[in-house]
Parts: structure tokens; C-alpha cells; sequence
């Protein structure tokens, strides 16, 4: 759209099942709009697509797909890492039937794949990634739910550096109940922050939840905080300055 709401242009990506497709996160850097999301192909079914599109004309400049063993893979965040025009991805992908995994992979502005990075769990379960960061130094940020053998779903952050190699990774959980991390920040200093939902042991319900990590993975402190002893729960962040 123009800035008086006018449109522009219109952009349609149909995957060649012609089934359910849906865009998850938007990006703009520069001359390019970045979309990631998923697309239904008659062969490797569900995949990851992105696409880089010009800002001017909306004229497609590449498509690229993600497809693990032809297993299900849903991209659910984007983020611009570093001073560069590439961009790296992150969803949830089947390992097999009942297990997901985190992964990332990133992109140029040309659309080369540079890395993938799977972060695999010990449970058959839905570990997915909900938000992801990038900073400054090309590190990648992304927090989510995951859950162990035999755990529920913790808070479950990572960081993956410039080069695509897994730094560490941070699990909370207060209460052996299901937690999840919905959105992620990171300041100038390095620090990590991360909100969502949890369940205190006083609590009947989920409870907004804020967790502060070192650029190390080390948890600083984390709040709660509880309206209405009903469920509450936080999406997004930011900082007062941005």
C-alpha cells in the first residue's frame, strides 16, 4: 500500500498442491520485502517457503523452500540478523510422525542457502519456535515451547551465532506445567528478553511470564505477573526507546 492506503501491488504464492498455504512473518531491508511461511506441495508436502519480492513492483526475485524427508515443516518466524540483507528463518520440523524440532536456516539477499540448524529434543512432541531475533553481530535469537522425555512444555530459547552453530540453549519451567515463550528482544548490551506464559506454584492459571538471559544463556531474574487469577498470557514486547 502507499502511505495514503492506496494499493500498490498484490503478490499470491499458491504451493503446487493447491491446498493450505499461509504467510507467518514479513520483513523489509532495503529495496526487498521478505515473506516466510508455509506452502502445500503435492510432493514433500508441507514446507517452509520464503520469498524475496521487490519493494517497488512486487515482482518475485526468488522463492525457496525447506523440506525435511518429506515430513511436515511450518515456518513460524523471520528476522533480519547482522548488517546484511539475508534473512534467517525459524519453525518447527518433523524429525518423524510425532516429533518436531526447532530449526533455522538463513538466507542471502540472493537466496543461497548458508545454514540450517536443527535442535533436536528428547519427546515426541510439538517443540516449535514462536518469535526469533536477530543482532547486530549476525547471533540469531529464537524462543518457543519444547518439552523433554517425560516434562511438559518449558520456555525454550536459543541462540545460534553467525556462522549457524547452536551456542546454547535455555530452558524454563516453573511449575512441571506447560509453558511457552511468544516473543523475543535483545538490547544493545547482549541481554536477552523473553515473555510468554507460565503457571507459578500458587497459580491455578497460566500467568504472563518476562525472563531476562545473559548473551551466555545465564537467566538473570524472571517475573510474573497474575491480573485476575484468570489466564494471562504476553504476545509481544519492546523496548521504551524503539
Amino acid at each position: 500500500y502507499g502511505y495514503d492506503g492506496t494499493l500498490a501491488w498484490t503478490y499470491t504464492l499458491n504451493g503446487t498442491a493447491n491446498n493450505y498455504d499461509a504467510p507467518a512473518a514479513i520483513k523489509i531491508k532495503n529495496s526487498f520485502v521478505y515473506v516466510t511461511g508455509e506452502v502445500y506441495d503435492s510432493v514433500t508436502q508441507l514446507n517452509y517457503a520464503t520469498i524475496q519480492l521487490n519493494r517497488t513492483t512486487g515482482a518475485l526475485n526468488w522463492k525457496r523452500e525447506y523440506d525435511f524427508n518429506s515430513l511436515f515443516d511450518i515456518a513460524f518466524a523471520m528476522d533480519i540478523s547482522g548488517t546484511s540483507t539475508g534473512i534467517k528463518v525459524a519453525g518447527a520440523s518433523q524429525d518423524n510422525l510425532t516429533k518436531w524440532n526447532y530449526c533455522s536456516i538463513s538466507y542471502d539477499s540472493m537466496g543461497v542457502a548458508n545454514d540450517t540448524t536443527r535442535i533436536v529434543g528428547t519427546n515426541n512432541s510439538f517443540d516449535r519456535p514462536m518469535a526469533a531475533r536477530g543482532d547486530v553481530f549476525g547471533n540469531f535469537y529464537i524462543t518457543g515451547a519444547a518439552s523433554d522425555s517425560g516434562a511438559s512444555f518449558n520456555v525454550r530459547t536459543a541462540k545460534i551465532d553467525s556462522a549457524g552453530n547452536l551456542a546454547w540453549v535455555a530452558d524454563f519451567g516453573s511449575n512441571g506445567k506447560d509453558d511457552e515463550g511468544n516473543d523475543i528482544i535483545v538490547d544493545d548490551s547482549g541481554y536477552i528478553y523473553v515473555c510468554g506464559k507460565s503457571t507459578s506454584l500458587t497459580a491455578i492459571q497460566q500467568d504472563v511470564v518476562l525472563i531476562k538471559y545473559s548473551n551466555n544463556g545465564t537467566e538473570q531474574y524472571y517475573r510474573m505477573f497474575d491480573a485476575d487469577s484468570a489466564a494471562d498470557e504476553a504476545h509481544k514486547m519492546c523496548f521504551d526507546n524503539y
